[in-house]
């Protein structure tokens, strides 16, 4: 095949492009089952789910921030309200129709997530690929949803026990989306950060000094002990000061190792260098988290 041309890959299954026609569909509200503020724009929808997808087109194409999903995986079994075993083929048009809608409903700087096992996430993958574009594809979380124990194990000779799930993660327009992401506390202090850049007068960072945390700490007469209350206050109060190494590739490690006393920074990047590697800064580390305590 030519450098100068694309190969353009297609996912092709039985009774592709036949899939129905929808007309527009019109929402109507049961008072009998309405409840709460109205102003809150929450809805509930009772049907179809995919003739539910089509009427909320109207109003709500491409003002869709997230969509998260969990359709059938199609695993083979039959569960009390809806049946896990259809054809592959019929999979992936139930699919392929819902997925098209859910492009049109979803906002350029949205997120559509779709949980997944391993029967169909594949060929998931490449459906969606097809239709959102490959390069709208941000992650696949794996997810643990069980141990290998109890009953999973009387065949454990046969197969790989099963413990995960997957969450499929597309975006609509991915030059448009930010993601936020959510950090838990972290106790344990990392014990590689052990310096502190000294500041002085000076204006130039090569006069500064590098001492190391633990006699910073001696001379202000506390004890290096994370669960000490004035160790804790101290740290959070310099994080901007306290570093540890990081490994670099570029100008600034020989030129840093070569003038093993002194500091550079980048003044584009405001990034700082001593001895061969990066100053990778405690403040870096430091984010605001959610706790049942509220965020701290």
């Amino acid at each position: 095949m030519s450098k100068n041309k694309l190969q353009k890959l297609e996912l092709t299954w039985i009774g592709k492009g036949d899939e129905p026609k929808l007309e527009p569909r019109i929402l109507i509200e049961n008072p009998e089952y309405s409840y709460g503020d109205p102003n809150t724009e929450n809805i509930l929808i009772h049907g179809d789910n995919l003739l539910a997808l089509k009427a909320l087109e109207q109003d709500f194409a491409g003002k869709v921030k997230c969509i998260y999903i969990d359709p059938p995986y199609n695993t083979g079994s039959a569960f009390e309200h809806y049946d896990d075993n259809v054809e592959h083929s019929i999979w992936l048009n139930l699919m392929s129709i819902r997925l098209n809608i859910l492009k049109t409903l979803l906002s350029n700087d949205g997120l559509l997530w779709i949980s997944i096992d391993d029967k169909e996430v594949h060929y998931l993958k490449i459906l969606c690929d097809e239709i959102f574009g490959r390069e709208n594809y941000v992650s696949t979380v794996c997810v643990k949803m069980s141990t290998a124990s109890g009953v999973k194990t009387s065949h454990r000779e046969k197969t790989i026990i099963k413990e995960k799930e997957f969450v499929l993660c597309y975006s609509k327009k991915s030059s448009e989306i930010k993601i936020n992401p959510q950090y838990v506390p972290k106790i344990d202090w990392d014990d590689e950060f052990q310096y502190f850049l000294e500041k002085n007068s000076s204006t130039s960072v090569g006069d500064w000094e590098v001492k190391r945390l633990k006699d910073v700490l001696k001379s202000k007469s506390i004890n290096f002990d994370p669960t000490n209350n004035k160790f804790q206050e101290f740290v959070t109060d310099n994080s901007k000061l306290i570093w540890r190494r990081a490994f670099i590739r570029n100008e600034f490690k020989v030129l840093s190792q070569n003038n093993p006393d002194k500091i550079f920074t980048d003044e584009k990047s405001k990034i700082f260098y001593y001895r061969g590697r990066q100053m990778y800064f405690f403040s870096d580390r430091i984010h605001s988290c959610f706790t049942e305590e509220g965020t701290k």
